[in-house]
């Protein structure tokens, strides 16, 4: 089982040592790039700025660790609106090859000793008739699989979808989180309805496999059907899985603009539900977001790891939750 990041790699910080630079390397459970390049054509090549995410802000950030989502929208700006927009196997790998190419048009940005990028599917509609090709897609470098996004599929009901739903998972869905797990992946229940969760907890808790919500923040504090109740919260500790703080303001507060104190906010709640090292970083940037004030890239991340060792998060704590979690997690479960 090759790790993905060996977890040595992510330094232990203490507070003392916090200075202008972000402390230690930092992982992202989720970023929308292949969205920006795949459909609306912004340059793979990093270097060029062109959205929330670009080598500059990254190097910044100190990223070593980043889970490229692979994501097809409902509607393509550009194209005419069409209801639920069939979205194919053919199109999925469409996106994956994007992904690769992103990779590789960045060879000072990733690569061995530089960020290690991974995939994740962001709604799996795609799969529904071709759960034989889940084990293609983890040797490609997918790591995780979200059943769902916005909008109800064959798999899942959606956190978001304002029609009604069918009870959460589908049968279909139940053999499609089996398939993952049995692929060497893991899910990620960020989208799934509360129904959804329910189901997907209880064959994680069969299988003993631990729970991701990679871009999710706390229901108690914000209370969007995105976020995570405390109970999920709960479930996802117990299952020895990981939440990534989410930097969209919706989902950080509901009456305005949002700052990195709230999302030191959402991350002081979680931490005290779920106790620590279930937190990681899962930014959503490039994911057509309004984040926070502080954090508009990953150049900000700095300024969050001081909020949070002036909040009580430090030493390895902070390093957990700025990527070695994240870090162990894919290493262990792939």
């Amino acid at each position: 089982m090759r790790p993905l990041v060996a977890a040595s790699a992510l330094a232990m910080v203490s507070g003392p040592a916090l200075g202008q630079q972000v402390p230690g390397d930092v992982a992202d459970l989720h970023v929308d790039l292949p969205y920006q390049v795949h459909y609306l054509e912004r340059p793979a090549d990093l270097g060029r700025p062109a959205g929330q995410v670009d080598a500059a802000s990254l190097r910044a950030g100190r990223l070593r660790l980043i889970v490229l989502s692979l994501f097809m929208p409902n509607d393509v700006p550009g194209q005419a609106r069409r209801a639920r927009r069939r979205k194919t196997l053919a199109e999925l790998l469409a996106v994956t090859d994007t992904a690769d190419r992103i990779v590789r048009s960045n060879p000072d940005l990733f690569g061995a000793g530089r960020i290690r990028a991974v995939y994740s599917v962001e709604g799996s509609d795609a799969l529904a008739d071709h759960l034989d090709r889940i084990p293609e897609l983890v040797r490609r470098g997918v790591v995780l699989f979200g059943p769902v996004h916005s909008s109800h599929n064959e798999l899942a009901d959606s956190a978001t979808d304002p029609r009604p739903g069918r009870g959460g998972l589908t049968a279909l869905g139940e053999r499609f989180i089996r398939a993952v797990y049995a692929a060497g992946a893991l899910v990620d229940v960020s989208h799934s309805s509360d129904s959804a969760f329910d189901d997907i907890a209880r064959i994680a808790s069969d299988l003993q496999r631990p729970l991701v919500a990679t871009h999710s923040n706390a229901r108690a504090l914000a209370d969007h059907p995105r976020n995570l109740t405390d109970d999920q919260l709960r479930a996802i500790a117990a299952s020895g899985g990981l939440v990534g703080l989410n930097f969209h303001i919706p989902f950080l507060r509901r009456d305005g603009a949002a700052t990195i104190a709230d999302v030191v906010g959402h991350a002081m709640h979680m931490r005290r539900v779920m106790g620590p090292g279930h937190l990681a970083i899962g930014s959503d940037l490039d994911g057509d977001i309004r984040p926070a004030r502080g954090l508009e890239t990953h150049a900000g991340l700095g300024d969050l790891a001081r909020a949070l060792d002036a909040a009580g998060i430090r030493g390895p704590e902070l390093a957990d939750l700025l990527g070695a979690s994240a870090a162990r997690l894919l290493a262990v479960h792939r």
